[in-house]
């Protein structure tokens, strides 16, 4: 398991945080360590909060195990994706979304990649993820193959 969360915020702020060169794809692009350090301080800096606002609204009894989770190395923040894990969550991107507005850095338009086709877009949504790493009873972490070389992935292609 693995705590999950998802917050809307204004098209605004949506675009500042995911689109711009100074956001959080943004910091993925300057560098594989770049990235994966904005986003290990954007989920450190929300940890306290959200344990908090979940532990008070009772909807995740163990504050430890929430914390356990957002501290584990895979812990990430992203766009929320249709279907959503959740009714309440359930997002506006999926597969077939395409972008009005495209990303042109010359290394995520220059790919055939699937992921490149979606990373080079800009969307305008309203629906952040923030999620945990799958952890067990002892707290160890278990992460999908596939997301391995997630930094890279955004990195190399906007997307993972």
């Amino acid at each position: 398991m693995r705590a999950v969360f998802c917050g809307s915020v204004s098209h605004e702020l949506f675009d500042w945080f995911f689109n711009a060169s100074t956001g959080y794809r943004g910091a993925f692009f300057e560098s594989p360590d770049a990235g994966s350090r904005a986003n290990r301080r954007l989920v450190e800096q929300l940890a306290d909060f959200l344990t908090e606002w979940v532990i008070a609204h009772g909807l995740y009894p163990d504050r430890q195990w929430v914390l356990a989770s957002l501290a584990k190395p895979s812990a990430k923040a992203w766009l929320a994706e249709h279907p959503g894990i959740c009714d309440q969550c359930k997002g506006e991107w999926n597969t077939s979304y395409i972008s009005g507005l495209q990303i042109e850095n010359a290394r995520w338009e220059l790919s055939s990649h699937v992921h490149s086709a979606w990373g080079r877009q800009a969307p305008q949504l309203s629906k952040i993820r923030i999620f945990g790493g799958f952890i067990d009873a002892q707290q160890k972490e278990w992460l999908a193959s596939h997301k391995t070389e997630r930094d890279k992935d955004i990195w190399e292609h906007g997307w993972s």
